[in-house]
């Protein structure tokens, strides 16, 4: 049953087959034959034997039929030549047509109007965490002649896989001028392994299109060229170029790279350039006043009221001539002393002088007295300057030795502008004749250099000093960190009508130059000195541009012109720009001088005093030598006399001479000291042997030379201020600080910030707080390139985003300094007008905050005197880490104008140290004969470490039990004597009363004739107890009753009286 029911299916799906066969054959029966143009060929894969076949594959499918039949193919080892195509009807190499060229076994992009097939570029999210940024618009955009990476933080990625039967290479030319962009270059071959790390990471380019080439294996490899953009500003960041990039096939002519072997067509050339004759491997470019279309075999001329730029596709019409189109200049001096004034058009020439309007150029050949030789320099015949030899200087006439005792002053100074010096260079960076040699920029002009018209009014007219680097004169001690090596100073002047600008730049040759300053508009005659830190080649750049023409652009590219680049750097731009009328020809700026001091290889222009070593016994110093002034000297005017300056405080290396080179250290800070071994080392120099005393030397020395050898010993170095961690301050009471545990270096950060794609990064901090001798110094790199730059100080700020950028967990970009020298240690708001507000965090204490001051001297466009940075140490005894450092809530960066830093710092390390007065005694009762007195902190404790509590003390007393007794004891002794007193004081009472009465008494018996008592009071030996008659021999009771009875009604108690007989008798019965 299951067969009968299986049989029925499969007839039913052959007779589907037939019928689809059937009604196909129909249908191309009913189709046109196929014609060449209709169809291509290709090769198949090639097998394991290396064979391939050819078919044809038809353009648009069922269109026609009749394809040619599959043919063997060549084998996969077959390979045309550059300038050859392979023709795929006879698989055959055939040359390319005039006008058109190949690269034969490889292949090669120039042009970029738009993605080349192959090419894959895409943005990508770089940004940890939960926030994702849209980079969809983040890939490398195609430019004309070379094509761009993205500028934002996003990752940019451009991609092209090829597949080689054997190794090749693949080359590349870029341009890479912002180390703040990261851009590797790697390969990924079939088995998905990468270019090693070391080598991926590209080089940024310092001034000139860079080529690069990498071997690839054979089989598939994916090529990536990855940028990312670390600037973290909008339009700051400069793209990574990219042209030329091409595949070559290595080995010998059998070598072979599918898809890369041969090429089955040839390319036309593009507009404004050409290939004269077949078979050629590039076009050449079109020269001036030329053009040449797409696919051209020559260029045409243009007319002659036309002209065009080199590798141009059209012509355009001259303009009429105007005076800003010409320049003059001075012809070199001839034997008489004179110089030929010259006028010039500015080249390449554009405008048209038969144009009705047009100027002519003035007559050249006006004879001018030659200016003199500048400093340092002399005429040697008339025509020509040389410089003066070694030990003697000029004021640029002839050459003078320099008196004993002095020593020269090296340098370079430009006053007199007959010619261009010979390290001086002038160039013309221009959209449009980006690749031609004009040298026209800047012309000298006698007494100064100005700059010329130029081409267009964007154009940036740059004049470049290359310097080769410093050397400090032999009266500056050279031991010395932190020394003002030379200092620049030039005389400047510009006229503008428009928005023109004046840049000002100052780099090595190994980073690129960083814009120092600018001026814009008309400036009066003025002048600019910028003090040069770093000992290496050094290029300075004046770029003058009369207008902010082709704002798209300048905003991408307007800091480049601040780099030291030769002209072909510009051949990248774009073609696309148009010539436009030169509307700010008479604007110009002028440089009447330029002088630089301390230049390996320069000149002299003056002498100046030094002190003198030992190298003869003649006491006038002659043939002496000069040697530097000891460690913390200064040397007095016009004289070879070294003096110390005052203590703690350092000398100026840059000037050390006069009192003035002497500069008190801030408040609680002191200056360094030398080690004993540099200190060795300059008495070498001076001296001799370090481990003989001055006196014994061979050759005896003078008085001033042994007292400059003997002032070599002591080990000072006093070239910078330091705190040694310690503070004591005279506040209710003498405070004793001690910031040692935060001496070490200190990292923090600040909040997370975020761009404007959502990229986290912070700006992070390093602070070294003391800079005491031997502790290290704050550092902060940028490590997006391969070539790490490191800043060094007592703090410095670094952008870091977190990233798995070459195995890293964050990048390190844009370092600076914010403070590289300690003004002070101090509680006082303002010192060295540098403030730090108290209003940026408010105290919530009684305790003073020690605030520690620093600056960089480093000046910016935005910071012309430096920055500074003040940090904030607050007592906070509950704080356990030693990184505790905020921000100002009103400047979450850490400043308000870019200028001026501002820290908080809460530690309890920044408590004073604890002393007797911060702690209190508490006393126990006695207990069983023995009292414990126990030592607490007070309470706000306000200090940290110092003395410790001392230990609670043991001492003997008395129990309560004895004193209990002994009280009452003396409570009842107390009480009887008060008793006894109470009864004394009574009876006398008493017996006043009773001689009262008895007064009284006596008083009226006189008035009945009755004898009168002589006085109531009691006489001096008379006992009141005699006439008191109840006091005798009465008991207890008795005397109650006579207490008791009833007064008489005089108001008087009736008391009994005696005679004195009857008191006789008493005393006798007793």
């Amino acid at each position: 049953m299951p067969h009968g029911d299986a049989h029925p299916g499969r007839f039913a799906l052959r007779r589907t087959l037939l019928l689809l066969l059937l009604a196909a054959e129909i249908r191309a029966r009913d189709l046109p034959m196929c014609k060449e143009s209709d169809f291509h060929f290709e090769y198949t894969e090639c097998d394991v034997l290396g064979s391939r076949w050819r078919v044809a594959v038809p353009n648009k499918p069922d269109t026609c039929t009749g394809l040619p039949d599959p043919v063997r193919g060549t084998q996969c080892s077959f390979s045309c030549k550059a300038g050859e195509f392979l023709d795929m009807e006879t698989q055959e190499c055939q040359k390319c047509a005039a006008g058109t060229y190949s690269l034969g076994t490889g292949v090669g992009f120039d042009e970029w109007d738009t993605l080349p097939p192959g090419f894959f570029s895409y943005g990508t999210d770089m940004s940890a965490g939960d926030v994702f940024a849209n980079c969809s618009n983040s890939t490398w955009v195609p430019k004309g002649d070379y094509i761009a990476s993205n500028t934002d933080e996003c990752t940019s990625t451009l991609t092209y896989t090829v597949s080689l039967k054997q190794s090749g290479t693949v080359a590349f030319e870029y341009f890479y001028p912002d180390s703040s962009v990261s851009f590797e270059f790697y390969v990924q071959n079939d088995q998905c392994q990468s270019t090693e790390a070391q080598s991926r990471w590209m080089k940024s380019t310092e001034s000139d299109w860079s080529s690069h080439y990498v071997e690839l294996s054979k089989g598939n490899n994916v090529l990536y060229w990855q940028t990312t953009a670390f600037s973290l500003a909008s339009g700051s960041a400069r793209p990574v170029l990219l042209r030329n990039i091409a595949i070559t096939v290595s080995g010998d002519s059998c070598a072979v790279a599918a898809g890369v072997a041969y090429t089955s067509e040839c390319f036309h050339c593009k507009p404004g350039t050409f290939s004269k004759e077949a078979g050629a491997a590039h076009c050449a470019p079109c020269p001036a006043n030329t053009y040449s279309n797409k696919g051209s075999t020559s260029c045409q001329s243009c007319a002659q009221h036309q002209y065009a730029g080199p590798g141009s596709g059209a012509c355009e019409p001259r303009p009429p001539c105007k005076d800003s189109d010409y320049f003059y200049t001075h012809m070199p001096c001839d034997a008489n002393g004179q110089t030929q004034l010259m006028y010039r058009w500015i080249e390449p020439k554009i405008c048209s002088e038969s144009t009705d309007g047009a100027v002519k150029l003035p007559a050249s050949g006006k004879m001018e007295l030659c200016p003199p030789c500048n400093p340092g320099f002399f005429s040697s015949n008339v025509s020509s300057c040389e410089p003066c030899p070694s030990g003697s200087y000029s004021n640029g006439t002839a050459c003078v030795q320099c008196p004993a005792g002095t020593e020269p002053i090296l340098g370079f100074e430009y006053k007199w502008w007959n010619t261009m010096p010979s390290n001086m260079k002038s160039s013309v960076y221009s959209w449009e004749y980006s690749g031609s040699d004009r040298v026209t920029a800047w012309e000298v002009a006698g007494d100064y250099i100005y700059t010329t018209p130029g081409d267009l009014d964007s154009n940036y007219m740059t004049l470049t000093l290359t310097v080769p680097g410093y050397r400090l004169t032999q009266s500056i001690a050279r031991e010395m960190p932190n020394n003002d090596l030379a200092k620049i100073t030039f005389v400047f002047e510009t006229r503008c009508s428009a928005d023109c600008m004046l840049y000002f730049s100052s780099g090595s040759s190994e980073w690129n130059n960083q814009e120092v300053e600018r001026w814009g508009g008309t400036r009066e005659k003025q002048s600019y000195s910028y003090i040069i830190r770093r000992n290496s080649s050094t290029c300075f750049t004046w770029a003058f541009q009369h207008t902010k023409g082709h704002s798209e652009i300048e905003s991408s590219w307007g800091r480049l012109l601040l780099t030291c680049v030769t002209l072909s750097t510009l051949s990248f731009l774009p073609r696309s720009l148009s010539l436009k009328e030169r509307q700010y020809s008479v604007d110009f700026a002028k440089i009447y001088s330029i002088s630089i001091t301390n230049v390996i290889g320069g000149v002299a222009f003056g002498c100046r005093h030094c002190a003198v070593g030992a190298s003869h016994t003649d006491e006038s110093h002659m043939g002496g030598a000069c040697v530097p002034c000891p460690v913390g000297h200064y040397m007095l005017n016009d004289s070879s006399t070294c003096l110390s300056c005052p203590p703690n405080s350092i000398v100026r290396t840059e000037q050390p001479i006069g009192v003035e080179a002497c500069l008190p250290c801030g408040p609680n800070t002191r200056s360094n000291q030398v080690s004993i071994i540099s200190s060795l080392l300059r008495i070498t120099r001076s001296c001799g042997s370090p481990s003989a005393p001055p006196s014994a030397h061979p050759s005896t020395p003078s008085p001033r030379a042994s007292m400059c050898c003997l002032c070599s010993w002591y080990p000072q170095d006093r070239s910078a201020c330091v705190s040694d961690c310690t503070l004591v301050l005279e506040r209710e009471g003498t405070a004793r600080y001690d910031f040692s545990p935060l001496a070490n270096v200190t990292h923090f950060r600040s909040g997370p910030r975020f761009t404007s794609k959502g990229l986290r990064y912070f700006h992070q901090f390093s602070v070294s707080l003391c800079g005491s001798e031997g502790r290290p110094e704050a550092v902060c790199v940028d490590n997006v390139t391969k070539n790490k730059r490191e800043v060094r100080g007592h703090v410095c700020q670094a952008t870091v985003v977190p990233s798995e950028l070459r195995n890293q967990r964050v990048v390190s970009s844009q370092p600076f300094s914010i403070g590289d020298t300690l003004i002070g240690v101090t509680t006082e708001s303002t010192l060295d007008h540098i403030s730090s507000p108290q209003d940026h965090f408010p105290a919530d204490s009684s305790l003073p905050d020690v605030i520690f001051y620093y600056r960089s001297a480093e000046a910016t466009p935005a910071c012309k005197n430096g920055r500074t940075t003040t940090i904030r140490l607050r007592c906070d005894p509950s704080v356990s880490e030693d990184d505790q450092l905020s921000l100002p809530s009103t400047c979450p960066e850490g400043t308000c104008d870019g200028c001026s830093f501002h820290f908080l710092w809460r530690t309890r390390h920044a408590c004073p140290l604890c002393s007797a007065r911060h702690y209190k005694e508490i006393v126990s009762g006695c207990i069983q004969g023995i009292q414990r007195t126990t030592y607490v902190w007070q309470e706000p404790l306000g200090c940290s470490r110092g003395v410790p509590l001392p230990a609670q003390k043991l001492s003997a007393c008395v129990t309560l039990d004895f004193w209990l007794k002994f009280g009452v004891f003396t409570g009842t002794v107390a009480g009887l004597l008060l008793i006894a007193l109470s009864c004394y004081f009574w009876k006398r009472t008493r017996r006043l009363e009773y001689k009262y009465s008895k007064l009284m008494m006596n008083a009226g018996e006189r008035e009945c004739e009755l004898p009168a008592a002589d006085s109531c009071a009691i006489m001096e030996g008379e006992d009141a107890d005699d006439d008191l008659i109840y006091l005798t021999k009465k008991s207890i009771s008795s005397k109650i009753k006579s207490f008791s009875r009833q007064r008489t009604s005089d108001g008087f108690d009736s008391v009994p009286l005696k005679s004195s007989s009857g008191m006789e008798m008493e005393m006798e019965m007793s």
